[in-house]
């Protein structure tokens, strides 16, 4: 290996480092938002359980809860968060451009393409893919760390695969073969979406390393099948029990079919296609839904995914990079966006992963285009995609901008979904986090008639707290217990009767505040607010050990609170007081 080729991947991957803390430095103090609260910032579990805790109570997203554990201080500081996205988001550039080389120059591939210039293709691919303004959503909104961290695993997985493959030695190869199973079970601990890492590899053996014949494949899924069916046939019962089983685990709603959710995502997917190649508008919310789509639409977008996979079958022989390419962009949306119901039909974040397949197979196109039809290869593949990626990067900066302010974000997307109740209740929270009440109920009013009695429990939560500000009791008192039967969502009925408690404290009702708050405890994930409003009723009502215990307990979670201090010191100064008096 020569000493400038060294040169050269080292000067790459300084770019890839440097262009990605260029585009995202202006992302690094954007504050919570939606998820990151409920999941992270007021997650008691990640505040104060431990690690083994975190691991046991989601497997399946153990790791990227493990690490925002890791980022989550006293203060609740965003910056290590951010910092900690946008390492990821670096790293992740850096093992596209490794994956791109190696598949490029250590598969079948380069036998057939030794005498075409691609070094700098595996620099393209990582350069957009790093600077994609559709990738903002997986790097700035917190909580979508996971499935920016779930990328890096399987980039890593197929990167120790190829150079697994590549070795001769045997301790070379058990060394790689460690790589290769540790970061595949990261990658399964990190986002369910790493269960088509085997699939890809199955691909990359057919198309690239042209080793694997279609002939095993039959029969090893014949195997697993026949093995599937002689456990539970002579059990209908059992089969059931298994089925259902696996049904539930394997949708995250109920709320329609798996076949209905697979032909709204053949729309959804040339969604993601188009906004790769023009990337606006850049959104969180997309108003469509399982019937968003007409037959006709459905059948066209097919007609559209068989022959984008056909194109790439009759070049295979030609180009099987762009084939890979196009396999790989497939394989990795089936989980999020086939046959796993989903209740939020379309999310950018979903295609992060993916993309890294079809920016491969689109810039191979493009390269070898070039390489074919220029005289001057090198001198066209600079003039075409340095003023694209200097574009996406425009458009990531601006993105990242108003990330920064939710008021200006969330009035950014009700320009393109001026009836979502989900964003008018989010941008009157921005309102009223903001102190500007009187800004934020025409907001919140509109999003609770837009949702004609069935307001999400966030959406009642909200809605009672501003009406409590505003000092309409009577109002606030009969939607929160109109609300409160009928919510399922535990975390938000915890809020919902502390903010109920609050209300009777605020008209020195202290008995049923009390209750209130008692009740709220008693649900998973409550606040710590709530605790330290439960003292403060009870000490109201002279119940001053009561009060007193209460108050421990809140400065054992948040042991820098200066009010809970102040609160817990009044409270022994009461007590003292008491024990005196004869």
């Amino acid at each position: 290996m020569s000493g400038s080729f060294l040169l050269n991947k080292w000067f790459s991957i300084f770019i890839i480092a440097a262009v990605t803390w260029i585009v995202y430095l202006n992302s690094l103090y954007v504050p919570f938002y939606l998820d990151d609260i409920r999941s992270i910032s007021q997650n008691q579990l990640l505040i104060s359980g431990s690690t083994f805790e975190i691991f046991n109570h989601n497997i399946m997203r153990s790791l990227g809860y493990i690490s925002f554990a890791f980022n989550l201080n006293d203060s609740k500081d965003v910056l290590p968060f951010h910092i900690t996205n946008v390492l990821i988001h670096m790293i992740n550039g850096i093992l596209v451009y490794c994956l791109t080389y190696l598949l490029i120059f250590k598969t079948s591939f380069d036998q057939k393409y030794k005498t075409i210039n691609l070094k700098y293709l595996p620099l393209i691919v990582a350069i957009i893919f790093i600077v994609h303004p559709l990738h903002t959503q997986a790097v700035t909104y917190i909580v979508q760390r996971i499935a920016a961290l779930v990328a890096l695993f399987y980039f890593a997985a197929l990167c120790s695969y190829i150079i697994l493959r590549n070795q001769t030695e045997l301790t070379a190869k058990a060394f790689w073969f460690i790589i290769f199973i540790v970061m595949t079970i990261s990658a399964l601990l990190t986002k369910q979406n790493s269960v088509t890492l085997p699939l890809v590899i199955i691909a990359l053996e057919l198309i690239l390393f042209q080793k694997l014949k279609l002939k095993h494949i039959g029969i090893i899924t014949s195997i697993v099948f026949t093995a599937f069916i002689l456990a539970f046939v002579t059990s209908a019962e059992g089969f059931n029990e298994v089925y259902t089983a696996l049904d539930n685990y394997t949708r995250e709603t109920q709320q329609f079919s798996r076949l209905d959710y697979f032909l709204a995502q053949v729309n959804v997917i040339w969604i993601y296609i188009a906004k790769l190649f023009v990337p606006y508008p850049i959104r969180l919310e997309y108003p469509y839904h399982v019937n968003s789509f007409e037959l006709w639409q459905t059948v066209i977008a097919a007609l559209g995914h068989i022959l984008v996979f056909s194109l790439g079958f009759i070049f295979r022989k030609h180009a099987p990079l762009i084939l890979f390419g196009i396999c790989f962009y497939y394989l990795a949306h089936t989980v999020e966006s086939a046959l796993i119901p989903i209740r939020d039909i379309a999310f950018e974040h979903r295609s992060y992963l993916p993309n890294f397949g079809l920016i491969l197979a689109i810039s191979t196109g493009f390269m070898l285009l070039v390489n074919k039809y220029s005289s001057k290869p090198n001198l066209t593949t600079l003039a075409i995609t340095l003023p694209i990626i200097a574009l996406f990067s425009a458009c990531t900066i601006n993105r990242n901008y108003e990330w920064q302010d939710p008021i200006v974000f969330y009035q950014n997307e009700l320009k393109y979904s001026p009836d979502n109740t989900r964003v008018l209740n989010n941008l009157a929270t921005a309102y009223y986090n903001n102190n500007e009440l009187s800004k934020a109920m025409p907001f919140i009013e509109k999003s609770a008639l837009l949702s004609q009695g069935e307001m999400s429990g966030e959406m009642v939560n909200n809605y009672l707290a501003f009406m409590i500000e505003s000092g309409e009791y009577l109002k606030a008192e009969k939607l929160g217990l109109k609300a409160l039967p009928q919510i399922q969502d535990l975390l938000a009925k915890a809020r919902i009767l502390n903010n109920m408690g609050i209300l009777k404290l605020k008209q020195n009702l202290l008995p049923e505040a009390e209750s209130y708050f008692k009740h709220s405890i008693k649900q998973p994930n409550y606040t710590t607010k709530t605790l330290f409003s439960l003292s403060l009723t009870l000490a109201k009502q002279g119940k001053l050990k009561e009060a007193q215990h209460f108050s421990m307990i809140a400065l054992e979670r948040e042991p820098n609170n200066n009010e809970g201090h102040q609160l817990l010191n009044r409270i022994n100064h009461y007590l003292k007081q008491a024990q005196r008096t004869p």
